[in-house]
This record gives C-alpha cells, structure tokens and sequence, in this order.
C-alpha cells in the first residue's frame, strides 16, 4: 500500500498544481485546460495505484480486492489533498475579481449581495467536505474497473 499512498500524493499534488493554473491564468480557454487536466490527472492516480502496487509490492498478481483498497487509498490521498486546497482556495477568494465578473456578466450591486449573503467558513468547509467525498466515490468507481483489468500481469488479455 506504500506506492498507493505515494501515488495518490504525487496525483494529489499534480492536481493541485492545474488548479493553482486555474486561478492564476487569465480567464479563457487555458483555464479549461487546467480544469480537465486537474480531474483527469485525479482519475487516473487510482488507476496508476493499483499497477504500482501491483507492479512493486506484489510481484506482478493482484487480487480483486487489495486492487480495490490501493486504488481507493490512493484516491482518497489526492481526494483530501484537493479538498484542502479547495477550501484554503475558497477561504482567500478575492471578492473583488468575483463581483467584476458578475458585472460584467449585468448583474446589479443588490443582486451581487445578494448571492454572497449567505457565504461562510462554515459553506466552504461544507463545500470541500462534498468535493472531497464525491471524488472517494469517484476513485472507488475508477477502482473497481482497474482493479477486474489489473488483476494479473496482462490484464483481461492473459486470464
């Protein structure tokens, strides 16, 4: 389990790394980018999980369920990763750039107001809490079908 661990911090920080991008380039396409990037990168650490683990602590045969176990592990390292990053992210939003936005898309000072009414510590932490169990379940789902492919050395190709 040390390299489903391992991966999931280096796809933890990767994915990071594409969301830092997204802040701080400048709005557009590029920002798109870095948004898929962050998120394919973060699926595919549970995939890359279960063959490191495979590959180096198992001698090349993994069962179904310690497959499942890396892959969730490793997930659930870059899952709480992101989560963290997400909610300091959130926490030191500059409201500035946000309201700019929002005029610029026609909405009125009451109508801003509004909308950041009822925004908290409390909202953001609840926020990353969801992002945080939503990409676990993510990581499951991507595990299960790592694991039935990755169960021996060839995958389904050699059973």
């Amino acid at each position: 389990m040390n390299q489903a661990v391992k991966t999931g911090l280096v796809t933890g920080a990767i994915s990071v790394a594409c969301m830092i991008g997204v802040i701080y380039v400048p709005r557009g396409n590029a920002t798109a980018i870095f948004q898929y990037a962050s998120f394919l990168v973060f699926l595919s650490g549970a995939y890359v999980a279960i063959k490191r683990t495979r590959d180096h602590e198992m001698d090349g045969h993994i069962e179904f369920k310690l497959g499942l176990k890396a892959g969730v592990s490793g997930g659930s390292v870059a899952a709480l990763m992101i989560s963290i990053f997400q909610f300091i992210a959130w926490t030191h939003i500059d409201l500035k750039e946000f309201t700019g936005e929002l005029k610029i898309h026609g909405a009125s000072d009451s109508e801003i107001m509004a909308q950041l009414r009822g925004v908290t510590r409390g909202n953001f932490f609840r926020g990353a809490s969801m992002l945080c169990a939503t990409n676990i379940i993510l990581s499951l789902f991507v595990s299960i079908a790592a694991s039935l492919i990755l169960r021996k050395k060839g995958g389904l190709l050699n059973q």
